[in-house]
């Protein structure tokens, strides 16, 4: 793949289809040691999870975009880069979209988008 600049470049994120192999799906979480579990109410720090999942006021770190280039992009072009920490901010009365604070900047994502945004909690 040629990167921006013309030379070889490793993707720095995960396009659907792209990587050939089996992906990491919130359900295969690849707990590494980070995260504990105090019972059917807590939640794992340090999961891979989807941001439609977040609670609101809950922050991730963006692990990638599983989503097709274009919207990728675009979505990066916003602030949704990964390494990039993003909030739960609040969601419309039904849940869809919901608000996502990214530096500073409040963006609304359908649910079916944010689900392909996967991140991991912060500790």
């Amino acid at each position: 793949m040629l990167g921006w600049f013309g030379a070889r470049a490793r993707p720095r994120f995960e396009v659907e289809g792209a990587s050939g192999g089996a992906k990491t799906r919130p359900d295969e979480a690849d707990d590494s040691g980070g995260g504990r579990s105090d019972g059917p109410g807590c939640r794992d720090r340090g999961v891979v999870t989807s941001l439609a999942d977040l609670a609101e006021g809950e922050a991730a770190v963006l692990e990638r975009l599983e989503l097709p280039p274009d919207v990728a992009l675009r979505l990066m072009e916003l602030g949704f880069l990964p390494g990039t920490v993003v909030e739960a901010s609040h969601a419309a009365p039904g849940g869809d979209p919901k608000v996502f604070r990214v530096d500073g900047t409040e963006i609304a994502l359908r649910l079916e988008t944010a689900r392909h945004l996967l991140a991991r909690r912060r500790p």
